[in-house]
């Protein structure tokens, strides 16, 4: 999933009308707000399930289905992926709070080798700092970090129509982020870094906009949200897409997180691996 961590929570922007005369809202202006409204009521909600796909198309083509649970107070979530990879399909669970992932070592090749606890546990923010790319939604398969990207839209946003989604009608929109407004947006002691981790990401996917499509339903609640793009690492040009379908908000049953005890910390050999690993690439690449 690391090729995924490559998004950004960029604060929109409002608009200003001329001194003494009030704004004129825009269709765009208020499409992003019906947008940004959207990521707010649904992450207030105590919790959706989910089902997704997500697809990374290069030099080894990897394709995941997954379906599981949120439980937005508590930032904890359980999710059960099937992962297409060099012709292995491979079923793999795993549990997460915030940005701390414990993966089932059943479903890792070679993961005895390791260690003979059932389950491996990641620190994904560790490998994003090593990266440069800290303090930014980690791309994850946790569904929350893509909502984020909605609360940065701000009045970049069109409604594209209607749509049932799960049987639910909806409201389609198309809505960008201009990834430059996430370092003008941070707090002054950490715009600089702020600004380096935009300037990285950029050089990954080649542009300094996310595009996404959000459907949403009559009571502001996101029931989809789509987003393909183009990303280069290690010099080999990539391109991944996500769509994400959210339902059943309420109350869920309560996730229960591996111990440590049953747990191995994979953290510190991935970043290890990942050491010289190359965001983005130079223009012969």
């Amino acid at each position: 999933m690391l090729t995924a961590a490559c998004a950004a929570l960029v604060f929109g922007l409002a608009g200003c009308g001329s001194s003494g005369s009030a704004p004129k809202i825009t269709a765009a202006q208020d499409a992003g707000a019906a947008v940004v409204r959207a990521a707010d009521v649904t992450g207030a909600t105590s919790g959706y399930q989910f089902t997704g796909t997500i697809a990374i198309a290069g030099p080894a083509t990897i394709s995941d289905t997954m379906h599981g649970t949120i439980l937005s107070a508590s930032k904890t979530g359980a999710i059960n992926v099937h992962q297409h990879l060099l012709g292995r399909s491979m079923r793999i669970a795993e549990r997460f709070r915030d940005k701390t992932f414990w993966i089932s070592a059943t479903g890792i090749p070679d993961a005895s080798k390791l260690t003979s606890k059932p389950w491996l546990k990641y620190d994904i923010a560790s490998t994003m700092d090593q990266l440069g790319v800290g303090g930014m939604p980690s791309g994850s398969s946790n569904p929350s970090e893509i909502l984020n990207y909605l609360k940065s839209v701000g009045g970049d946003a069109r409604k594209l129509g209607s749509q049932r989604i799960r049987g639910v009608p909806t409201t389609h929109y198309a809505a960008t982020v201009n990834l430059h407004d996430y370092a003008r947006a941070a707090p002054a002691a950490q715009r600089a870094q702020a600004r380096k981790a935009v300037a990285r990401l950029i050089s990954t996917i080649g542009s300094d906009e996310l595009h996404l499509q959000v459907w949403i339903d009559d009571h502001h609640l996101t029931r989809q949200i789509s987003m393909s793009l183009a990303e280069c690492v290690a010099s080999q040009h990539l391109h991944l897409s996500v769509t994400v379908d959210m339902y059943d908000f309420g109350k869920q049953a309560n996730v229960t997180l591996p111990s440590a005890s049953d747990s191995y910390d994979i953290t510190p050999l991935v970043n290890q691996a990942l050491a010289h690993q190359k965001l983005g690439c130079s223009a012969t690449s």
